[in-house]
């Protein structure tokens, strides 16, 4: 569960102020094979860690986006809490994402629909990179 902080160690292990990784991992939400993109980009010495990401919508017939923050130097910041995304159609937030392990080989996670009355579990596999 301290995959952030490793994440974060691996940015700063860089020696840049800001740093910026992608990350793909394919799963199912709601039933349907869908692939995530997130952008991790650390800043602010290391301290914060923002995501922002996509994934093509059957439903919307168009790229959605989600993004959040964690801020690891915060006094009391949790590493094991799972990372809260908004999920967001243009300017219109349509859910939630809580994502557990950004980072690892599994990224676990829930999504929320907006009204709180629809849930759906992810269970997303990191795609390596082509070489």
């Amino acid at each position: 569960m301290k995959t952030i902080f490793l994440l974060a160690l691996l940015f700063i292990g860089f020696n840049t102020y800001s740093q910026a990784d992608t990350l793909k991992y394919k799963g199912t939400f709601n039933g349907i094979p869908t692939v995530f993109k997130f952008v991790v980009t650390v800043t602010n010495k290391g301290c914060l860690i923002s995501f922002d990401g996509f994934y093509f919508s059957k439903k919307h017939k168009k790229d959605i986006t989600f993004s959040g923050k964690f801020d690891s130097c915060a006094k009391h910041a949790d590493p094991d809490a799972p990372i809260m995304m908004d999920e967001m159609n243009g300017d219109v937030t349509i859910g939630k994402f809580l994502f557990f392990n950004i980072g690892a080989e599994k990224c676990l996670g829930e999504w929320v629909s907006a009204d709180e009355k629809k849930h759906s579990n992810l269970n997303l596999i990191l795609q390596k990179p082509k070489k």
